[in-house]
């Protein structure tokens, strides 16, 4: 919607952002009422707006200018959301694996350092904290456990709100666990991985929001942000980091990853979120691959006075 001339730049970036007459294979255009996902054209701001259809403003992704350079922008920042949700709606309906067997378990870790349990059954919600030495950002641990009969390959995704996918939890993108082992999610701190996850809002966006209130006139009320995380198991081993990609904005001509010849199900389905490809061969020992997804949803909230954080 909007400058009618803009919106043609935008066609045009996508009918052959693969190259000529190779049109994007992620995203379509579709009437209002049936988009996810809305671009704005604002002729008085001179800018793009992408933002979802169904939610308000706040976390909209603007670029400025509204010419053929900055449509290109657009069209491949519109294909990273979509890779976005493609790995968000990653699913296996078919498959095999017990759900039960499959454990994720998320670690509230207290100021006095002590581990208490959340319960992840309708999602979870963490909530700055306020103490003697200033406001806390939430911390937590996360436990991977195989409790299946079998070896299983594990890989835990973060999918945040400004369509980063994160894929660096575990290490190398992902673990081998036998019946009954387990493994904790980390970070790497320096020269060594730490199990202790600090979940905040960037406080640039948290000083955009307040600022964007108080010009609005209104009282901030606490800022929330929704982040996903998605454990993928297999029967075989696959490479997560296919899915990798940081927040946007993204870069203007994004690098393309080098894809492994011999590749699984699994992987094929995780090399097409980034090099839309449908026609990759599968290898000679390519074997059936049983693999689920377990996500767990996940609130950050943060009071509009929790502006000193440690």
């Amino acid at each position: 919607e909007g400058d009618p001339a803009a919106l043609d730049f935008v066609r045009q970036a996508l009918a052959s952002i693969n190259g000529p007459d190779a049109p994007s294979l992620l995203v379509r255009e579709s009437d209002l009422a049936a988009a996810e996902y809305r671009l704005l054209a604002d002729a008085a701001a001179g800018r793009y707006r992408i933002r979802r259809a169904t939610e308000a403003q706040k976390l909209a992704v603007d670029t400025d200018g509204l010419d053929a350079e900055s449509a290109l922008v657009v069209a491949y920042r519109l294909e990273h959301i979509a890779r976005w949700v493609t790995a968000a709606r990653l699913t296996n309906p078919a498959t095999q694996l017990p759900r039960d067997a499959l454990s994720l378990e998320i670690f509230r870790e207290r100021a006095d350092g002590k581990l208490e349990l959340l319960d992840t059954a309708s999602g979870v919600r963490y909530e700055y904290e306020q103490t003697e030495e200033g406001w806390r950002k939430p911390r937590v641990q996360i436990r991977l456990r195989n409790k299946s009969d079998q070896r299983l390959f594990y890989m835990l995704l973060d999918l945040t709100e400004g369509y980063s996918i994160y894929t660096g939890l575990l290490p190398k993108g992902g673990v081998w666990l036998e019946p009954g082992e387990e493994a904790w999610a980390t970070v790497l701190v320096g020269d060594h991985r730490r199990k202790s996850l600090d979940v905040f809002i960037p406080d640039r966006l948290f000083n955009q929001y307040l600022a964007e209130m108080l010009a609005l006139g209104q009282t901030p009320e606490p800022m929330q942000m929704r982040d996903t995380l998605k454990l993928i198991v297999s029967t075989d081993e696959a490479d997560a980091t296919l899915m990798q990609q940081d927040e946007l904005p993204v870069t203007f001509a994004p690098a393309m990853r080098s894809i492994p010849r011999n590749l699984n199900g699994l992987n094929r389905l995780m090399a097409r979120v980034h090099t839309r490809s449908y026609g990759d061969q599968a290898g000679s020992d390519d074997a059936y691959v049983d693999w689920t997804t377990v996500e767990v949803a996940s609130t950050v909230v943060r009071p509009a006075e929790a502006v000193d954080v440690v």
